[in-house]
């Protein structure tokens, strides 16, 4: 769906611009999108962005990418800022968001570590009662088998 058609430039040059999506784009502004998705390339291989998922280096070569364009932009600036803020927005709140989910993991794992610290402080415990048992039941059946004989009352 692109037609080609030549235009007249305020500066009265001829430049070929074609129809791309419903807006004209001129062969400045194809070089300029085009040097955007080469930077938007080199930027995630460099910086080993993951290619999905939520990824804060992303995020950062789109906003700086989204910069980029609302600095080229002239007519439609204030629309584009408004745009922006609102995506700095709803990535402050992605990040928080995250940082809920993080902490509460944290906490999810640290409760269980707990509880597993307790049952294995209680399993021992209840182990070291049953030999302290089985040791004074060992210790006493000896002292009572003398008593019953009459050995250990000194009265012979």
């Amino acid at each position: 769906m692109s037609a080609e058609q030549t235009s007249n430039s305020s500066s009265s040059r001829k430049e070929t611009t074609r129809s791309t999506a419903g807006f004209l784009a001129s062969e400045s502004d194809d070089r300029f999108f085009q040097s955007l998705f080469e930077f938007i390339e080199l930027e995630k291989r460099f910086l080993q962005s993951p290619e999905n998922g939520p990824d804060e280096l992303r995020y950062i070569i789109y906003r700086s990418v989204f910069n980029k364009v609302i600095a080229q932009a002239t007519d439609y600036k204030r629309l584009l800022l408004t745009i922006k803020a609102e995506y700095d927005d709803i990535i402050q709140e992605l990040k928080r968001r995250d940082d809920e989910v993080r902490g509460a993991q944290q906490t999810v794992a640290a409760s269980m570590s707990c509880s597993k610290s307790l049952i294995t402080c209680k399993r021992r415990a209840d182990q070291l009662r049953d030999r302290q048992t089985q040791s004074e039941n060992s210790w006493w059946r000896p002292n009572t088998e003398l008593t019953e004989r009459g050995h250990g009352s000194g009265v012979d």
